[in-house]
């Protein structure tokens, strides 16, 4: 299974695999190395979004949350895609193959960035 590296001193940096990965807003980067730092353990959504929207008024904090976590799936679904092409196409050549497992548990009330997700 492939490495996601993060670099959270200085400027934002996220790579899987070696590949540099783009986050389409500060928010997913936010909340990405958020999740990252305090792994392990389940996140309230209801403290995410404060934490990332404290301005906000509760429903549309949870709502910029939803949207949020859609894009950071969206992000790491897609370095994981590129990453399992690249390492079939690889397979195909060496007659094995991987299977990444999930990044996020994400239910109703709460956000948890798996334990050792992507070898973090």
């Amino acid at each position: 299974m492939s490495r996601l590296n993060l670099t959270l001193l200085g400027p934002f940096q996220a790579e899987w695999g070696g590949t540099a990965v783009p986050f389409p807003t500060d928010k997913v980067r936010a909340l990405l190395a958020y999740l990252a730092v305090e792994q392990g353990r389940p996140h309230r959504r209801e403290a995410l979004a404060a934490l990332l929207w404290p301005e906000q008024p509760d429903a549309q904090a949870r709502r910029n949350l939803r949207l949020t976590l859609h894009r950071l799936k969206q992000a790491l679904d897609a370095a994981d895609a590129a990453d399992a092409a690249d390492k079939a196409d690889k397979a195909d050549k060496a007659d094995g193959g991987a299977v990444s497992d999930g990044l996020l548990a994400v239910s109703r009330a709460t956000v948890q960035w798996e334990v050792g997700a992507a070898g973090l």
